[in-house]
């Protein structure tokens, strides 16, 4: 039998995981919410430029870390985006990676070395430029964090990275001030889309370091912070910004301390843009103030399984468990309005699809007992299935497992309180279990090799297989987008062909959206395309201070 999964780097990341878990039931949970009768408007010829954009964030605090901020909260991925840029960014509709602070970039032909070219000018918010001790500093402080941070996570294959938190990451060099090289212990043809995502946003080489506080101080990104109180947050243009790159002029962003109190601000006309629960935007949001758009996200959710234990280590037997459960209403029931998965990774990612575990998991109760007594011919065990006691998770664990035991498999739920299933999910009894996963970037990168590689730090499951290690490798290993797409949709399929988990559900993102307010377009990452957005109207701006508040009227100008 295979040995189990070391608890120590597998414990602190599910611990990660649980959190995560808890913060998407709060924040990234989706029902399909309602649009008024306000379409968007097409773009004009010129996009106007001016005016403001008022946010609401709930229960974010000021001023925001992009290494820290948590990376399933909307409201804090949309600040990390305006104030802090990162080398690349990711095109809103594809997914490719796009320059940003990095002009451009190339690799060795074996994805193991990558050199990237800071633009000419590129400079912080006051003006001092941006070079690439700056970019060395922010990416070593993340893979510094270690197993607090799935971001850090994602740089494991540079070189260096388990001695960052004492002497740097050896794999970034600097050979001068516009050059940042980037060398892996493997290849990762997707390193610059994992260098998109907004935790890697770059900051000053002196705040980088701790030798000072990040904020107040200069940013990186389109926005600067022109003042900051405990519920407000002011945002304008960075000077060396073009407009055509942040048409908006200034983003007020006003933190409220419930759902409930951001959607009646939005009500009363007070916001242009606020994130919400999804399962609960169409009822905090009155139809008519704007418009509720939800739109897919990166958290998963999976049954997953424990292959070393001995009751779980046939394939064909945890293929049966598959087919026990109606997915789709279980999703529906318990877990309002997400999306059934069907996969290991969105389907909106390159390569992605909605099917890729449609016939391995369709509903075939039948399927289940067979499977289940050629695997146990002297009677099935009881399977033990471990559950947070959070409502979603604890519903679904539960139908899931009445699901089980009507076609022949015994199930034992067993719910804890939240902390106790974080500390203790990975105990040697553990069999099924609850399991969620977050990508931080727009690839099956951030998906597949921390989770299925045999050996990988994240690998909870125990899982372990030649065929699949050698799939994972090609597929990060081939330059080609396009054909890398497809190695990652084989390595997908070879993964639910052994079924260590079982896919149940996405989360989407929902956001408010006032009329005024054009362009939104959102990633899975909860950011939105800054140069994309504008306003068509005049917008009333109300800022409140304690104690105190002010209303002004702003005008969006013509273009110029």
């Amino acid at each position: 039998m295979a040995e189990r999964p070391p608890v120590g780097r597998a414990k602190a990341a599910l611990l990660i995981l649980a959190g995560l878990i808890t913060v998407g039931l709060l924040v990234t949970m989706a029902v399909v919410a309602f649009v008024d009768d306000q379409p968007a408007l097409p773009p004009p010829a010129t996009i106007p430029v001016g005016g403001a954009l008022r946010m609401g964030v709930v229960g974010a605090s000021f001023p925001l870390d992009p290494a820290t901020s948590a990376i399933t909260d909307p409201g804090a991925a949309m600040l990390d985006d305006l104030l802090w840029s990162r080398l690349t960014a990711t095109d809103p509709t594809t997914a490719a990676p796009v320059p940003a602070l990095a002009e451009s970039w190339e690799a060795q032909p074996d994805q193991t070395r990558f050199t990237f070219h800071l633009r000419p000018d590129a400079t912080f918010s006051d003006g001092s430029p941006i070079t690439s001790a700056d970019v060395a500093a922010s990416l070593t402080r993340v893979a510094a964090q270690g197993v607090s941070s799935l971001a850090g996570g994602r740089l494991s294959t540079v070189k260096g990275y388990a001695d960052a938190a004492t002497a740097g990451l050896a794999g970034v060099t600097t050979p001068d001030p516009a050059t940042v090289v980037i060398e892996l212990t493997e290849p990762v043809a997707d390193l610059p889309v994992i260098l998109a995502a907004p935790s890697f946003g770059v900051v000053p080489a002196a705040a980088a370091r701790g030798e000072r506080p990040l904020l107040p101080g200069p940013t990186s990104g389109p926005y600067a912070v022109a003042s900051q109180g405990a519920d407000l947050l002011t945002l304008s243009r960075s000077p060396s910004v073009p407009t055509e790159l942040a048409h908006i002029d200034t983003v007020e962003a006003h933190r409220y301390d419930s759902d409930t109190a951001a959607a009646t601000a939005f009500d009363a006309g007070s916001l242009d843009l606020v994130p919400l629960p999804a399962d609960r935007a169409s009822t905090l949001v009155t139809p008519g103030r704007g418009v509720v758009r939800t739109s897919p996200a990166a958290a998963l959710w999976w049954f997953a399984a424990d292959t070393t234990d001995l009751a779980l280590t046939s394939a064909d037997f945890r293929k049966g468990l598959a087919h026990a459960a109606d997915r789709s209403g279980i999703v529906s029931a318990s877990l309002p309005g997400r999306r059934l998965l069907q996969g290991l990774y969105p389907p909106q990612l390159p390569g992605g699809t909605n099917d890729a575990c449609a016939a391995l998991c369709a509903l075939d109760p039948a399927a289940t007992t067979a499977a289940a007594t050629a695997t146990f011919p002297s009677g099935v065990p009881e399977i033990l299935l471990d559950t947070p006691d959070t409502t979603g998770p604890a519903a679904a664990s539960n139908a899931f497992a009445a699901s089980l035991t009507a076609a022949g498999v015994p199930v034992n739920v067993r719910s804890r309180p939240f902390a106790d299933y974080r500390d203790n999910v990975l105990t040697p009894d553990r069999q099924l279990f609850w399991f969620g996963w977050v990508g931080v970037a727009p690839t099956p990168e951030a998906y597949l090799p921390a989770l299925f590689l045999t050996g990988a730090p994240d690998n909870v499951f125990g899982f372990s297989d030649p065929v699949v290690d050698a799939a994972i490798r090609t597929a990060r290993a081939t330059a080609d987008p396009g054909e890398r797409a497809t190695r990652w949709a084989e390595a997908e399929r070879l993964v639910l062909d052994r079924m260590p988990l079982v896919p149940l559900a996405q989360a989407q993102n929902a956001v408010a959206i006032s009329s005024a307010l054009q362009g939104f377009v959102q990633r899975l990452d909860g950011t939105f395309a800054v140069s994309q957005l504008w306003l068509a109207t005049d917008t009333s701006t109300t800022s409140t201070t304690a104690g105190s508040s002010t209303t002004t009227a702003t005008t969006a100008p013509a273009a110029g």
